[in-house]
C-alpha cells in the first residue's frame, strides 16, 4: 500500500472512535426519553442516528479491507477482502457495493454528513424536559464527535483527490494540538474528563484535569502559547493514536510531552509505563497490518494501520515517528517535526488580546 492509502486508511479507522461516540450516546438519548415516558416526536431521531450509524460502520468495513483497486468487482483487493467476499455469505450484497476506495470514502462522508443533521436535529427538537440536563451534555458530544468523523472522511478525500487545493498550514499552537487530542481521546474513555477539558483553556488546569486519570502532561508554559504555522489538525491526530495505543499498554501511567529543541524542531512524545515493545518486533512497529498483542481490553479494536498511517501522516508533512522501547522500561513513541515555522517563538510575551 502506497503512503496516500496507508493516510487513508489511518483517517478511516480512526472514525471508529467517534463512531462508538455516536452510538452509545444515541442509545442513552433512547433510554432517557423512553424513561421520562416522552411523546416528543423526536423520539425517532437518535433511533434513525443508529441506523446511519450501522450504514456507515459497514461502509468503514468495506473500507479498511480495500488494500488497493478491487481484484474483483465490489470486493477489496486484498486478501482480506476476498475472503469477506468468498465466505460470508454477502457476496451479492457486495457486488452492488463501491467498486473503488474514492467511492466508498464519499458515500462513508454522506452517511456521516446525515448523521450531524440528524444530530443538530435532536439539539433543536429535544428539550430538557425529554432528556434532563445531562442529555443535553451528550447531544454536544454527539454532535462534536460527528464533526471529527466527517472531517476524517474530508482528510481522506483530499489525500484520494490531490489535485483538489487543501489548506494551507495556518497559525496555530501546541495548545491547539494537544487539548483537542485529549478531548477526543476521552470523548471515548471517560467522557466527563473530556466535556472539563472541552471547558478549560489554562495549561495547570488541563494538567490537574487529566493527572485524575494518571495522564501526565510536562510542557513548558511558554512552549504552550507559542504561534506556528503547521498542519495542527494532522498532527492532533498522530497524537490521538499514540495515545489510545498508550492507553492499551500503559501499567499505570501516560506522560505527554512538548520540546522545542531547536529553532526548527519541535517534538511531541508519548510514553507509557507498560511492559515495553519486544526487540524482536521494532523492527515491524511501524509496518501496515501489525500488531502488538494488549492483555488488557479496549474500547476500539485496532487494524494494525495506526502507526504505520501515523509515520506516512508526519512524513508527508515532512516529520517522522520515532520509538525508544525494552522489555521492562518505558515506550516512548516521538513525533517530530523538522522544519517549524514559529510565529511567536517560545518565550515571546503574549499579545495583548490573547486570551
Amino acid at each position: 500500500m502506497n503512503k496516500a492509502l496507508l493516510v487513508v486508511s489511518l483517517f478511516v479507522h480512526d472514525m471508529k472512535a467517534p463512531l462508538a461516540v455516536i452510538d452509545s450516546d444515541a442509545k442513552k438519548i433512547c433510554a432517557a426519553m423512553d424513561r421520562r415516558g416522552s411523546v416528543n416526536r423526536a423520539r425517532a431521531l437518535p433511533d434513525l442516528v443508529l441506523v446511519k450509524k450501522k450504514q456507515a460502520q459497514a461502509l468503514l468495513n468495506q473500507i479498511l479491507v480495500m488494500d488497493a483497486a478491487p481484484a474483483q468487482p465490489g470486493v477489496g483487493g486484498g486478501w482480506a477482502g476476498r475472503l469477506i467476499g468468498l465466505f460470508s455469505g454477502r457476496r451479492k450484497k457486495m457486488e452492488k457495493a463501491p467498486r473503488d476506495l474514492p467511492s466508498a470514502v464519499t458515500l462513508l462522508k454522506n452517511s456521516l454528513a446525515e448523521q450531524r443533521d440528524l444530530i443538530q436535529a435532536m439539539q433543536t427538537k429535544i428539550g430538557p424536559d425529554d432528556i434532563g440536563s445531562h442529555g443535553a451534555a451528550v447531544l454536544k458530544r454527539m454532535r462534536r464527535n460527528a464533526r471529527t468523523a466527517l472531517h476524517f472522511a474530508d482528510n481522506a478525500l483530499a489525500l484520494l483527490e490531490p489535485d483538489r487545493p487543501g489548506p494551507a498550514p495556518a497559525p496555530t499552537t501546541v495548545a491547539d494540538i494537544i487539548r483537542p487530542a485529549m478531548i477526543e481521546v476521552f470523548d471515548l474513555l471517560d467522557t466527563d474528563i473530556s466535556e472539563a477539558a472541552r471547558t478549560t483553556r489554562t495549561l495547570p488546569a488541563l494538567v490537574n484535569i487529566l493527572a485524575v486519570k494518571q495522564v501526565f502532561l510536562d510542557i513548558d508554559e511558554s512552549l504552550w502559547q507559542a504561534r506556528m504555522d503547521c498542519e495542527a489538525e494532522k498532527i492532533t491526530q498522530v497524537l490521538v493514536n499514540l495515545m489510545l495505543n498508550a492507553f492499551k499498554f500503559r501499567t499505570e501511567t501516560i506522560r505527554v510531552t512538548a520540546v522545542s529543541e531547536s529553532q526548527e524542531r519541535l517534538r511531541f512524545c508519548v510514553s507509557d509505563d507498560g511492559k515495553g515493545i519486544a526487540e524482536k518486533d521494532q523492527p515491524f512497529i511501524f509496518k501496515n497490518r501489525f500488531q502488538v498483542k494488549s492483555s488488557k481490553q479496549f474500547p476500539v479494536r485496532g487494524h494494525g494501520i495506526g502507526l504505520a498511517g501515523a509515520q506516512a501522516l508526519l512524513e508527508g508533512i515532512g516529520g517522522r515517528l520515532e520509538l525508544d522501547s525494552s522489555p521492562g522500561r518505558l515506550t516512548c513513541f516521538c513525533a517530530v517535526l523538522e522544519s517549524v515555522e514559529w510565529a511567536r517563538p517560545p518565550g515571546a510575551a503574549s499579545d495583548p488580546e490573547d486570551p
